[in-house]
């Protein structure tokens, strides 16, 4: 689930819930897939703690735990973010959410 779909927010980020997951798990498995993301805002990297923007924003805390932030820089390719794509799609069904 895309968080703040029709809200107006930064182009090259974006939140996504994998509902019943732990998003801290994905955070850690992505990481072994060489992937950099994170559960929180970046100023609150490396905390394990639920976004308080999403959660202030009204979203239920059971998303929130399952939220991961994705962020493209200006040279990011569309391989990278297809690649990326598919490390994601291996990560949530490894941990069996999928």
């Amino acid at each position: 689930m895309l968080i703040g779909r029709e809200a107006e927010r930064v182009a090259n980020t974006s939140y996504v819930a994998f509902p019943e997951l732990e998003g801290t798990v994905l955070v850690q498995l992505l990481d072994l897939k060489g992937l950099s993301t994170s559960t929180g805002a970046a100023c609150k990297a490396g905390s394990d703690d639920h976004s308080h923007v999403l959660l202030a924003q009204g979203i239920p805390e059971t998303l929130a735990r399952g939220a991961v932030r994705f962020s493209l820089g200006h040279e990011t390719s569309v391989e990278e973010v297809s690649e990326a794509v598919e490390r994601i799609a291996e990560a949530v069904e490894e941990i069996g959410a999928g």
